[in-house]
């Protein structure tokens, strides 16, 4: 990624820029969008933000009896990437806008919802538009009644051992096809509240304050599988472009984001 004139070059896939009118319909302020290309903030957070996610993150892996120093934590989806990755598609025709509504918001689409949504893609991309969408694009257009969310990725033994050992506790087998998801390899996040209920408290805590999702997805140590031979884009494994999280002061980031 380059640019000129202090507006960093950032593309999605298709080759599709980022403007400083793409910027101001999804009020991402000019300095956000440069914090979050040098890798010190995610998109959607401040300073004061990031550190209380940070904070409240390891208070509660303290108190569920894991150190924080043990667990790698990655944040994955467009607050980190600006735009969301190669499963997803900016919606733009009138079959796809009812098909990613109805997904979203659970019903059709009122005929005077799709012409809004229809004057604000017509607004923000008169020509040319993104293929992937940017982050809280879809929340702009209306198509999602949320903001977009932030996906944290935990991967630590200790945190897999202690939901084995609770399912163990109250009669269950803990075998792989019990405790994890049968295609993404994470542990079942009922069984991560149950053994885990101080991060379970963080994930409700951060979503009610941030006004957005923060959902947390447990992998061993190794990190997610490369399953992406199988399904592409949607394999979660370690990559060196990760934005890993760490508090301000201490961030790992550079231009990971």
């Amino acid at each position: 990624m380059g640019g000129g004139h202090g507006f960093p070059e950032v593309r999605d896939d298709s080759g599709y820029r980022v403007t400083r009118g793409d910027l101001r319909h999804l009020s991402i302020s000019r300095e956000a969008f440069l914090e979050w290309f040098r890798g010190d903030l995610p998109l959607g957070l401040s300073f004061t933000t990031y550190e209380a996610l940070v904070a409240e993150l390891e208070q509660a892996l303290t108190a569920d009896g894991i150190d924080p120093g043990d667990v790698d934590v990655r944040l994955k989806g467009s607050s980190s990437s600006f735009f969301a990755g190669r499963h997803k598609t900016l919606p733009t025709t009138r079959s796809e806008i009812v098909a990613s509504f109805r997904l979203l918001r659970g019903r059709y689409p009122r005929l005077f919802e799709l012409q809004e949504i229809d004057n604000r893609l017509k607004t923000m991309w008169p020509a040319a538009h993104p293929h992937r969408p940017p982050f809280d694009a879809m929340y702009t257009l209306g198509i999602d009644r949320v903001h977009s969310d932030y996906d944290l990725q935990l991967s630590s033994d200790a945190i897999v051992t202690k939901c084995e050992k609770f399912a163990a506790a109250v009669g269950i087998t803990p075998t792989r096809e019990v405790t994890h998801h049968d295609v993404y390899n994470y542990v079942a996040w009922d069984l991560v509240r149950a053994a885990m209920p101080h991060l379970a408290q963080f994930t409700d805590l951060m979503s009610d304050a941030l006004r957005r999702d923060v959902t947390v997805a447990v992998f061993a140590s190794c990190g997610p599988p490369d399953v992406s031979a199988e399904f592409g884009d949607l394999s979660s494994h370690f990559k060196d472009s990760d934005w890993r999280i760490a508090a301000p002061s201490v961030r790992t980031g550079g231009d990971e984001g």
